[in-house]
């Protein structure tokens, strides 16, 4: 784990401020509220993808058939796992440009930046978890190594595949084209049958894409 104080460097001051008060409460409702107040406040749009992604990981478990606390724990961590965004300026979050290297790099430290934040601010364990591995088979681009695929935490996937939705159907992000949903599932079920997500997976991903439009 990246110690917080490594991307303190990264965040706005005022920011890296409130996170620190954070540590000093013990509800878990109340600290997702005020970390979900900063990323509104940090970008408008990447607060809407998140609340997108909670509200469709959760459906996905309800689909699957996983218990109410099962859902619960999902919908919190699939809300913050975003949080590492705090760490990419807001005008790179919406860049309509190519991004540069140092841009690109940034945003690809936001899973690790995001478990930081979240465990320095006390959040409940399975919540650091899955934001660090929301990534893990979500990306077009890495051949997944199946011994990091099989240590993945089992509910992870439920936030990785809400992400993948919410992402591909975002009109907000200029640099990067929305996928339909005829093309995020075929890319989810191509997945499943490389066994980057679980095949329990697929029936309940596909009723849940079926029941979405733009």
């Amino acid at each position: 784990m990246v110690p917080f104080g490594d991307i303190v460097p990264f965040l706005d001051p005022r920011t890296a401020r409130e996170i620190g008060f954070l540590t000093t409460f013990e509800n878990q409702s109340y600290k997702t509220a005020q970390l979900m107040n900063l990323l509104w406040r940090h970008h408008p749009p990447t607060f809407k993808h998140a609340t997108e992604t909670a509200t469709f990981a959760a459906e996905l478990a309800r689909l699957a058939g996983e218990t109410d606390q099962t859902m619960a724990d999902i919908s919190q961590a699939a809300l913050l796992h975003d949080q590492g965004k705090l760490v990419v300026p807001p005008e790179v979050l919406s860049k309509t440009d190519p991004l540069t290297e140092e841009e690109k790099y940034l945003i690809r430290l936001h899973d690790v930046a995001g478990a930081a934040i979240l465990s320095y601010a006390g959040m409940n364990p399975l919540a650091v978890t899955l934001c660090l591995e929301h990534h893990i088979g979500n990306s077009r681009s890495f051949d997944w190594p199946a011994a990091l695929l099989a240590r993945r935490h089992p509910l992870t996937p439920y936030v990785s595949l809400g992400d993948m939705l919410s992402a591909a159907m975002d009109h907000d992000r200029e640099h990067k084209e929305p996928l339909s949903l005829v093309e995020i599932t075929d890319e989810v079920n191509d997945k499943i049958d490389q066994g980057i997500f679980p095949a329990y997976l697929q029936e309940p991903f596909n009723t849940l894409v079926a029941r979405v439009s733009y």
